[in-house]
């Protein structure tokens, strides 16, 4: 429980820090593929980037912080989350 409030602090915190930036809104995503294997992320909207943080939930602390420039997205889609309709894992 407050994992991902606590993602959500450690993430302004470094936004502020490095970046001078403040965050307007935070998602966590999954994905599950073809094997079945899930990956979340967290994805944080500022005035100037889109950001995906691959986060340890376990250690709290990010892995891995990719930067995408705002100018660079053409389209953000939302909609409900579905399960693969074919799996190679049983």
């Amino acid at each position: 429980p407050g994992a991902f409030e606590q993602a959500m602090e450690d993430l302004k915190a470094y936004l502020a820090a490095n970046k001078g930036e403040a965050a307007h809104s935070f998602w966590l995503l999954t994905e599950i593929d073809h094997w079945n294997i899930e990956k979340e992320r967290i994805v944080v909207i500022t005035n100037a980037a889109l950001l995906v943080c691959k986060y340890d939930f376990i250690m709290l602390k990010c892995l891995e912080l990719q930067r995408i420039p705002l100018s660079y997205i053409e389209k953000i889609s939302t909609g409900p989350f579905t399960f693969p309709k074919k799996s190679l894992d049983r």
